[in-house]
């Protein structure tokens, strides 16, 4: 198992799925990015095209040949996150963030933040050890455990930020 390839199947699995879910929700990610100051009539367009952007960005993560321009798109794609999160910040208000499209309600703050220095951080790693893998070259056995490892490591993060809303809402009857 190699780091940089690991690391590079797990960026194109969180874009590809995150971009899959806005898909299903536009009107969702265009309350987003209006609720951020984005004008309505460019909301609309990217209400579609941040998901698709999100999308493009995990296939070109998929091949050798066009890694580089899946890391500069996933560079980009961690900017306007970045920057919806500090908008959010500022105004201290309660936006909501679609980062999964309706699979959770979350909000933009210190906790998105995480996640996406955590992207920002694996998208660094891979781009400096410029190792870029071609999923075609990658043992069935690898590229099984590799899908398995990320569904866990998504899982797992699933379900801690639903224990952590349980305990931060507790539900009086």
């Amino acid at each position: 198992m190699s780091v940089p390839s690991f690391i590079q199947m797990g960026l194109a699995i969180i874009f590809g799925l995150t971009g899959i879910l806005k898909l299903y929700s536009p009107s969702s990610m265009k309350s987003t990015l209006i609720a951020i100051g984005i004008p309505k009539p460019l909301s609309s367009a990217g209400a579609w095209l941040v998901p698709l952007f999100e999308v493009l960005t995990a296939v070109f993560l998929l091949s050798r040949a066009t890694v580089w321009i899946g890391e500069i798109l996933a560079f980009g794609l961690i900017g306007g996150f970045i920057y919806a999160i500090f908008i959010a910040l500022y105004k201290k208000e309660q936006i909501k963030c679609n980062c999964f499209g309706k699979l959770r309600d979350e909000y933009l703050g210190w906790g998105t933040i995480l996640r996406v220095l955590m992207l920002l951080i694996m998208n660094s790693y891979i781009t400096i050890a410029n190792h870029p893998a071609s999923f075609a070259a990658i043992h069935g056995e690898d590229l099984v455990l590799y899908i398995l490892s990320w569904v866990g490591i998504l899982g797992l993060y699933m379900i801690a930020q639903f224990i952590i809303s349980a305990i931060s809402n507790p539900q009086t009857d």
